[in-house]
């Protein structure tokens, strides 16, 4: 199916989008504002949807009076599972460098949610520690994110959600697409 869509001057452009004959598909046709050549890269609609997840994973924390972000969460409840840990550790686990890591536990350290303590293996390095504050947050936390993930994937059936996390983590996890 050919689309006309206008750009900024009013001027016609051409875009295809792709839409199955069969009625009964009820998966919504491509953003004929998205240029044909990214509806189809894996890389452009993993970052668009890493984006819409970012925002709305903080609009409902702010909403819920938790704050911060999704990020944060996710530094948090490893930390809380399976630390003490050091900075160092917690970047690798998250894949943020050094100076995001040091910017996410500062902001973090500043509500209270974890310390930095001296690791006593390595008096160089800090060994990060989860309060009990930092533990009320992350069950309150945990709740909203659930809610923004379900807002994020509601166009999908559980068995597509099961299949999508499954692909993803194949993707991801799979030995030949590990770092050297």
């Amino acid at each position: 199916m050919h689309l006309i869509i206008s750009n900024a001057d009013d001027q016609a452009s051409e875009s295809f989008v792709e839409m199955s004959a069969d009625p009964s598909d009820t998966h919504p046709p491509a953003d004929p504002a998205v240029q044909p050549l990214l509806a189809d890269r894996v890389g452009y609609l993993l970052a668009k949807l890493h984006h819409r997840w970012s925002a709305e994973s903080v609009e409902l924390l702010r909403a819920a009076g938790v704050g911060l972000t999704g990020l944060h969460f996710g530094a948090l409840a490893i930390v809380d599972a399976d630390g003490p840990m050091s900075q160092q550790e917690l970047g690798e686990r998250i894949g943020k460098d050094r100076t995001s890591v040091v910017a996410i536990i500062d902001e973090l350290e500043g509500e209270g949610l974890v310390e930095r303590r001296r690791n006593p293996d390595d008096r160089r390095a800090y060994a990060l520690e989860v309060t009990a504050r930092g533990r009320d947050w992350i069950e309150r936390a945990g709740p909203v994110i659930e809610r923004a993930e379900d807002g994020l994937l509601a166009a999908l059936g559980d068995d597509e959600r099961d299949l999508l996390v499954g692909l993803l983590q194949r993707v991801l996890f799979s030995p030949s697409s590990l770092p050297a």
